[in-house]
């Protein structure tokens, strides 16, 4: 996720755990029990002070279970595991809104099982071919098949959580060529990541994929192995939660990217992989940075099965 302005402020992702309507209709329900108590009992005395004492347990142990949820949902990934199945996994829980992760699948899903810790057996000389055949460029998804990336082993997936809308609709065009966001020559002058895809199914390098850059905070905080992440982002407004703060970015919409998207996407990873000789992890930004704080959101709404499938019909055309 980045920060790009289009006429408007953006920001980052607030990472609330608890709603204020949350907070508030715990609140509520502990004010009922101390009327609906107090009427019953009207002769006890320090009522008010008991249930204060009950109100600050009640919520100090929903604070707590909350925080045990969240805890587990936010696990740091193995990155350091021999067992690259497992790393993989965890690598696609799906991201939800504020940045809280869904839990791993049991087993990767068709056809990473068949393609992760594998050789890339798709030729340099049928991916041109088919290049050449849809126009195409080289430069467009992330550079020359003829450079290689061998230090390459993860693909990770962002969005750009912009343009940031605040509390405006999102607008009926954001898929169409006039839509402001799906400008790819602007964003290709925002040198934080690898290559943009906008909404039509486009895409920009802004970096070519041999060039290092850390795009995540895991990153920051392990800047030894920056050289191992590929990013690619992809194009996706935001608005704001109304029952969030005042400058979260939070809603996103569904769904999260476009068929086309995801179709270029597919061919990014194909592409890459294919100059790494062996398949990249996919990885969501948000579960390489999972447990650490204020980490980002994204990508919200994706759909993993779209693109998978978008994978599979690739490799299976290309190696024909």
């Amino acid at each position: 996720m980045i920060s790009l302005a289009f006429g408007s402020s953006s920001t980052g992702s607030s990472k609330r755990i608890l709603s204020p309507s949350k907070c508030a209709s715990i609140e509520s329900l502990i004010y009922s029990l101390r009327v609906q108590f107090t009427l019953s009992v009207p002769k006890l005395k320090n009522v008010t002070a008991w249930f204060q004492k009950v109100r600050g347990l009640a919520l100090s142990g929903f604070a707590i279970l909350v925080f045990a949820v969240s805890t587990a949902a936010q696990t740091p990934c193995p990155f350091d595991s021999p067992d690259e199945e497992q790393l993989a996994r965890c690598l696609i829980r799906p991201v939800k809104i504020y940045g809280n992760l869904g839990a791993e699948p049991t087993t990767l899903p068709d056809p990473l099982k068949n393609l992760i810790g594998k050789r890339v057996k798709v030729k340099v000389k049928s991916l041109k071919r088919y290049l050449d055949a849809q126009g195409i460029t080289e430069g467009s998804i992330g550079g020359s098949l003829a450079t290689p990336i061998p230090t390459a082993r993860y693909f990770a997936i962002h969005d750009t959580s912009s343009p940031y809308l605040k509390d405006d609709p999102f607008p009926a065009n954001i898929n169409e060529a006039d839509y402001r966001g799906n400008n790819l020559v602007r964003w290709a002058q925002v040198k934080v990541t690898h290559v943009y895809v906008n909404r039509l199914g486009e895409s920009a390098t802004a970096s070519n994929f041999e060039t290092t850059v850390g795009a995540t905070k895991y990153e920051r905080r392990n800047p030894d192995r920056k050289g191992l992440f590929l990013h690619v982002e992809l194009i996706q407004p935001r608005r704001r939660d109304p029952n969030g703060g005042p400058t979260n970015d939070a809603f996103a919409p569904e769904p999260g990217f476009t068929a086309k998207q995801l179709d270029r996407l597919a061919l990014l990873y194909v592409a890459a992989s294919v100059r790494r000789g062996r398949w990249l992890l996919p990885a969501f930004h948000a579960a390489v940075d999972a447990g650490i704080p204020n980490a980002h959101d994204d990508p919200q709404n994706f759909d993993l099965d779209g693109w998978l499938a978008s994978v599979q019909r690739f490799v299976a055309e290309l190696k024909q």
